[in-house]
């Protein structure tokens, strides 16, 4: 099915029980909203478990989504029964296009369980078994989220996650300009950026990317008392571009972002991991044939990492990139044409914890 908004709509009740989509019943149609707005989009559940997929649409399937202009909007959501995904526009985007739409407004999102995935626009662009493609829009909505004993916390201001997994991901020309404030508690991995969240590719031939975009917000990450081994990653554009397998590719060209990233951590941790940087928490290419390439970038924001209560602190942090990471042979990372020009900040420097006005860790 096909769908035109014909004039301006402003919503004046809780849309919780009208959320277009869910995993059982996905929406599959194009919607074009002509250039219009829908204003005061309000999506409260704070006092139930009953909404997963968070957004005006909840979940889409190989849908067309374009010239959507969502103002004013207020979403606030807890789950506990799960992984949650929650956007102003698209809470799960699987395989859909989605191109020239934009939120204003606020999210606020809270997990205790599983993944929680945040973004200004949409919570998870997800490639698997097609694209996914995300081009000229923007968000100016803030995010703050905030789980205890996730796996994973994963915000953006345009986009928290962007998952190539038997397809493409693609982000281009697209940008976002709110504040980003993400707190876990007792969590594994908290990944954060003023963009995206978390760019990665499980799949061989694929690649999950973003071009000709760019961040001006600020990303702050507080962590306290993760895992053994729990890590965090807060980028002013990224927080982590991850190629996860052998073949697989991430990029980021044309891109910058002007907003500062920082990271408290506190607790007493044993081996926390903590990547932070002005562009990209941390960049890498895994297996054999991978790559995980940045070109024409740049940032200029400051960038602090902070870790007490540990006696073992790792962080990487660098004006550009935290760590830039090859494991195995024969994968490969290029950075060119590209700069930083904010201060860095770590609260240690000692064999296991570095910092760089470009780059923190370069292994």
């Amino acid at each position: 099915y096909s769908y035109v908004q014909t004039a301006n709509i402003t919503l004046t009740t809780d849309f919780k029980s009208y959320i277009i989509g869910d995993s059982t019943t996905k929406f599959t149609g194009t919607y074009d909203g002509g250039g219009y707005t829908i204003a005061n989009l309000t999506i409260n559940t704070t006092t139930s478990q009953d909404k997963q997929y968070v957004g005006l649409f909840g979940y889409i399937s190989a849908a067309t989504l374009e010239n959507i202009g969502l103002t004013g909007a207020t979403i606030n959501t807890t789950y506990t029964a799960g992984s949650h995904t929650v956007g102003i526009l698209v809470g799960y985007d699987l395989i859909s296009t989605v191109t020239n739409c934009y939120s204003t407004g606020s999210v606020s999102a809270t997990a205790t369980t599983n993944n929680l995935y945040a973004g200004g626009l949409i919570g998870l662009n997800y490639a698997s078994g097609g694209n996914a493609a995300v081009s000229s829009c923007y968000s100016t909505a803030s995010v703050t989220a905030s789980s205890a004993g996730a796996t994973f916390l994963i915000t953006g201001g345009l986009t928290g996650f962007n998952y190539a997994s038997g397809g493409n991901a693609t982000i281009t020309s697209s940008y976002a300009t709110g504040n980003i404030t993400a707190t876990g508690n007792n969590d594994a991995y908290l990944i954060n950026g003023g963009l995206v969240g978390y760019n990665t590719c499980y799949s061989a031939s694929n690649s999950a990317s973003i071009s000709n975009s760019y961040a001006t917000g600020y990303v702050l990450s507080n962590f306290s008392n993760g895992i053994a081994s729990a890590a965090g990653y807060t980028g002013g554009l990224i927080g982590n571009s991850y190629a996860a397998v052998a073949g697989s590719s991430v990029s980021v060209t044309n891109s910058y972002a002007t907003g500062s990233a920082t990271i408290t951590s506190t607790g007493t941790t044993t081996n926390p991991h903590h990547y932070t940087a002005g562009l990209i928490g941390q960049n890498v290419a895994y297996y054999t044939g991978s790559t995980a390439n940045v070109s024409g970038c740049y940032a200029t924001g400051n960038v602090s990492a902070t870790q007490t209560g540990t006696a073992y602190p790792r962080l990487r942090s660098g004006g550009l990139i935290g760590t830039n990471f090859v494991v195995y042979n024969n994968a490969s990372i290029t950075i060119t044409n590209s700069y930083a020009t904010g201060t860095v900040t770590s609260s240690t420097i000692t064999s296991t914890s570095y910092a760089g006005g470009l780059i923190g860790e370069n292994r």
